[in-house]
This record gives structure tokens, sequence and C-alpha cells, in this order.
């Protein structure tokens, strides 16, 4: 059974973040999609701890930090409290992460990444 929020490596190798069964982001596309037919990923491999890892990136919003805390919370990140209310940034070790005001200013080997904010649901 599928893990949501998650990202996911498929067969072929692309890699598709889920932000529920049915709305998924394909990096390789760059955009959203949603599909209310069976999941034909059945075979795809959750890569969220190792593809969080080790990166940093932008928040573009206060629901965007929601989504990358809970997307990271849920594979085993801890976040850690900083008392920073504009979150501008985000930084994730092997095992936490943080939401910061400005860029880190040490990333070390750290990739820069995109997290894509899902869609507003419909009403």
């Amino acid at each position: 059974m599928k893990q949501y929020p998650a990202i996911y490596k498929s067969e072929d190798k692309s890699i598709y973040l889920y932000s529920d069964k049915n709305n998924y982001y394909c990096f390789a596309r760059g955009f959203w999609d949603e599909s209310e037919e069976m999941d034909n990923h059945e075979s795809d491999t959750n890569i969220t701890h190792e593809y969080l890892s080790s990166t940093w990136g932008v928040v573009e919003s206060k629901e965007h930090a929601e989504f990358i805390i809970e997307l990271a919370e849920s594979h085993g990140f801890e976040l850690l409290e900083n008392g920073a209310s504009n979150k501008n940034y985000f930084h994730i070790g092997e095992n936490s992460f943080a939401l910061l005001i400005n860029k880190p200013t040490f990333i070390g080997d750290c990739k820069q990444i995109t997290i894509p904010l899902p869609p507003k649901a419909k009403e």
C-alpha cells in the first residue's frame, strides 16, 4: 500500500511526487497530473527519504511550508524548530530538517531541489 505524500520512482526511472493517490507531479514533464483510473504505478519504489536527504530549496508560501513539513515528517525526518516566522528556505539533512528565513549558509554536498506545491483541491 502506498504512502502519501511521497516521492516514487517508476520501473522506467521516472520520478513522481504524489500528494495523494490521484494527484502526482511528474518531474520529467514538470507539471501536476491527476488520474481517477486504477493506479498503473503498482510497482513504483518509494524513494522519499533518499531523495530528500542532503537537500535544500525555496519555500514559496505558508501552504508550501506545511506540505514540505508533512512530506518530510511522514518519512522519518525530524523538524528542528528555530522560531523563524517567515520560512523562505528549507534544509534537509540525513534525519532532520529546518525551515529557515535565509538561504542556508552551509550546504556542503547538499543539492538544491524543488518540491512543487500540489494544486488546490477542486470544490
